[in-house]
């Protein structure tokens, strides 16, 4: 899968505006500086903000909608919870995924805190670390451990905008067609 594949791939619900973020890992040979600025620029005219963090064995690609993580980290819950984890209030998106990065280059276990920025339920996220990833009631985009109906239809609608827009991304469509036409969709459903 070429990267910008991936990008259509895992970023669809980001760039279409479902979700608030997706993180995916890429192989380096396939996220050359100059494929990866093209992509940054063209989501950045459409409000979406693209991060690159380097790893050991790829590089995580982090792509989000700054104002809706905001909204996120604002919420009392998540400011409690990342207070927990050692994080500073008032995070913006930015601030956010730089601290995330280093934290996951500093560990050898994933700061389950991802999870917010994922637009996962802090429920979910707080019973998945209780239960060791054990005991969830579904496994879709995430392993959901209440609101079972919920977890079940965001996945599915994640799924099937990441399919459309691949679909549109191969038919040659370009981004902001891509993007238009599905909430264009979207509003009339």
């Amino acid at each position: 899968m070429s990267f910008d594949q991936m990008m259509l791939h895992f970023g669809a619900p980001t760039i279409c505006g479902i979700k608030p973020a997706n993180l995916f890992s890429v192989k380096n040979e396939k996220c050359s500086d100059a494929t990866f600025a093209l992509w940054k620029d063209a989501l950045e005219q459409n409000k979406i903000c693209a991060f690159r963090a380097p790893q050991k064995d790829g590089t995580l690609v982090f792509l989000c909608n700054p104002n809706w993580v905001k909204k996120i980290l604002d919420e009392s819950s998540a400011q409690e919870y990342l207070s927990l984890k050692g994080y500073k209030n008032n995070l913006d998106c930015a601030s956010f995924v730089q601290e995330l990065s280093r934290r996951i280059a500093a560990r050898d276990t994933f700061p389950h805190e991802v999870g917010l920025l994922l637009g996962y339920p802090i429920s979910d996220i707080i019973a998945f670390e209780r239960n060791k990833g054990k005991g969830f009631k579904f496994c879709g985009s995430w392993k959901a451990y209440s609101n079972v109906k919920n977890a079940r239809e965001r996945s599915c609608k994640y799924k099937d905008c990441s399919k459309i827009c691949q679909k549109w991304f191969c038919q040659g469509w370009p981004l902001n067609k891509i993007i238009k036409e599905y909430k264009k969709g979207r509003k009339a459903a």
